[in-house]
């Protein structure tokens, strides 16, 4: 970023967009991992653990 200005509001601006992808990022994680939860509990779903897709 040689030669560009920045303001002070710029950089803030561009500081706090890191942290609040991570936050966003995080609920939407939690939400799809609660949703999937739920599913495999209603429908009574079992993972075998010891399995790992070998046949």
């Amino acid at each position: 970023m040689a030669g560009v200005k920045v303001s002070y509001i710029g950089a803030l601006v561009l500081f706090a967009t890191v942290p609040l992808f991570l936050v966003v990022s995080f609920i939407l994680e939690y939400v799809g991992d609660r949703d999937y939860r739920d599913f495999k509990k209603q429908y009574d779903i079992k993972e075998d653990k010891d399995d790992k897709g070998s046949q």
